[in-house]
């Protein structure tokens, strides 16, 4: 059988895009506090997410690095980080000077491990960087519960939660500071892009403080308090994502169903689950939508050829992280100059390892798809997993 999908392309733009574009070009504010479509951005991504306090920065990986600063953690302080994820999430603390200590995630939803957490904790952990891998959220509940009895930070990582929602709180407004990013492949997108939420007015004006240049106050010019730098986003990109948070709503409501549909007819498959997303979310955002595919009765090679024969197609599928530890940054780190004085902490990652050799991830476009489409690729994976 020929498979003729008809996937759309990604990002999706408009006319509303380029008639954002052109009134910033004509307003001559291409970027700064008085650009309209920054002070746009701010307002209708916090309405989004539920969020109160926050800036719009460069991109997902200097948000994080603001939080870092903003919570004045550095040297000799350790942040949890769990071993699936991107590596931004853990480069963050290695710029900050700070001490990664990588944990397992949870064998059902991906995410950070509350038993791995509670393990991990010394008297030097400052701060804990939850991931909501492909917009599954973590144990929030039990994450605050620990938060407060070590009095450790919480910096949310939503690079995949864009309108995720945990018992009606918005991913990013439940820790101390939420991160997202724009980058290109993301749910809401301007190319490269990102936002940092702050649970309080005091820690949005620290980010402000270090992703400003360390200026002293919103009216200085000169006045440099700090070591900061220069992580703010530019009035073309606030345009873009204006554009792209006005189709937002419809969009995750869509890739919802399509994939509650695709969950409801492979979930019996024998041998194959589907990411867990925590009954207590709710709202959800897929980033992706990761299937497991288990070894021990498909056999190891089994994944591979399903992620080669789905990408033969046509199919945008991608591979899941490899499990942090594996990174080439942290093989003999002592040795690397910049990294001399750091201390990698690593514990069991077994389900990281796992989950990454034996996952298949189908990007956040298929689930924009037509049904046609979402039948004939449930078809395809039917036969591959005979």
């Amino acid at each position: 059988m020929e498979y003729n999908f008809n996937f759309c392309k990604w990002p999706i733009s408009g006319d509303e895009e380029f008639k954002n574009l052109a009134d910033v070009v004509k307003s001559g504010l291409w970027a700064g506090s008085q650009s309209q479509q920054l002070k746009d951005v701010r307002n209708n991504f916090l309405k989004l997410q539920k969020g109160q306090y926050g800036l719009p920065l460069a991109n997902g990986t200097v948000t994080i690095e603001a939080a870092l600063h903003a919570l004045n953690i550095g040297y000799n302080d350790e942040v949890i980080v769990p071993a699936l994820t991107f590596y931004s999430t853990v480069s963050a603390v290695l710029r900050a000077n700070a001490n990664p200590v990588i944990v397992d995630v949870d064998q059902e939803t991906f995410c950070i491990s509350i038993k791995s957490i509670k393990a991990a904790i010394t008297d030097k952990t400052r701060a804990i960087i939850p991931v909501h891998l492909s917009g599954a959220m973590c144990d929030m509940d039990e994450l605050k519960k620990i938060a407060d009895e070590f009095n450790i930070k919480i910096i949310e990582d939503c690079a995949h939660a864009h309108g995720s929602e945990w018992q009606g709180e918005g991913a990013g407004t439940i820790g101390d500071f939420g991160s997202f990013s724009f980058q290109h492949s993301k749910l809401l997108s301007s190319g490269e892009g990102g936002f940092l939420i702050a649970k309080t007015q005091e820690n949005e004006d620290h980010a402000w403080n270090y992703a400003n240049c360390g200026r002293i106050s919103r009216t200085a010019v000169y006045e440099h308090s700090t070591i900061g730098t220069n992580n703010r986003m530019s009035s073309f990109q606030a345009a873009v994502l204006n554009a792209q948070i006005d189709r937002y709503a419809a969009q995750q409501d869509t890739r919802d169903c399509n994939a509650q549909y695709i969950k409801s007819h492979l979930e019996d498959i024998h041998g194959i689950k589907i990411q867990k997303y925590d009954y207590r979310m709710t709202k959800r955002a897929y980033y992706n939508f990761t299937i497991i595919i288990d070894p021990l009765i498909y056999g190891k090679k089994k994944c591979s050829k399903v992620f080669d024969a789905l990408n033969d197609i046509g199919v945008p599928t991608a591979l899941p992280y490899p499990p942090l530890n594996d990174l080439l940054v942290f093989q003999d780190y002592k040795s690397k100059k910049e990294l001399s004085h750091i201390e990698v902490t690593i514990h069991d990652v077994s389900n990281a390892k796992y989950a990454s050799q034996n996952s298949i991830c189908l990007h956040h476009r298929v689930l924009l798809s037509n049904k046609d489409s979402i039948d004939m690729l449930l078809e395809f994976l039917r036969k591959l997993l005979k």
